[in-house]
């Protein structure tokens, strides 16, 4: 994101999202009572995600392993 006023233009580095309902799939989880809960995906949550991957300073994570490299970067001092 970038706000600019009349001094300077302030970049704010890259957030990580990692949205769950990325796909068409529906999401099988479990609720408390250990009873299975299916989500479906709607065309918005779709709609959503490419919005936020179209967002400046926005990552969008599409694969869990990639979290592993992100934290690996961090620790590592590479960007």
């Amino acid at each position: 994101f970038k706000f600019v006023n009349r001094f300077r233009i302030q970049y704010v580095p890259h957030n990580h999202i990692f949205p769950s309902d990325q796909d068409t799939e529906p999401i099988v989880t479990s609720r408390p009572d250990g009873s299975p809960l299916v989500l479906k995906i709607r065309d918005i949550e779709l709609e959503n995600n490419r919005k936020l991957k179209n967002m400046e300073g926005i990552h969008v994570i599409s694969d869990f392993a990639e979290i592993k490299t992100l934290i690996l970067r961090k620790i590592e001092g590479i960007q």
